[in-house]
């Protein structure tokens, strides 16, 4: 009997080919140092714009950031990934741990500055007084 797609599937290969050949534990290491960054400029920003806008609620509430910062926090994540993985091919040198928390700063400030330019168009148009009245 011929074998299925699922029996021929090859879970060490796929790992192999989705992180370019990167050990996962380092991967995962510099995953964690560059949300750690990425985090860092997010949490500056976020605490900037409590105290400045009038249009976040009176309270400060995780799950409006979160949801009010969706795209960018997806954007974020998949920068993250990219860059790890090609780090080395892109600039000839290997990540370090320094270069992974800047990275995450870096990629934040850039994806944030896109994103708040572009709030009102296309994909990232939304209704943002729905989620303000949720969690006023």
């Amino acid at each position: 009997m011929k074998p299925t797609i699922i029996e021929q599937f090859d879970k060490s290969e796929f790992w192999e080919i989705l992180l370019n050949g990167m050990n996962i534990t380092h991967f995962c290491a510099y995953f964690v140092l560059m949300l750690i960054g990425a985090w860092i400029h997010f949490g500056m920003q976020v605490h900037d714009s409590l105290r400045n806008d009038q249009h976040t609620p009176n309270k400060f509430h995780f799950w409006f950031m979160i949801k009010d910062n969706l795209i960018r926090l997806s954007l974020v994540l998949l920068m993250v990934w990219v860059n790890i993985v090609f780090f080395e091919e892109i600039t000839g040198t290997p990540i370090t741990a320094y270069s992974a928390l800047m990275l995450g700063v870096s990629w934040d400030a850039i994806i944030g500055t896109g994103t708040s330019k572009s709030k009102g168009y296309g994909a990232l148009k939304r209704d943002r007084q729905k989620l303000i009245d949720k969690y006023k």
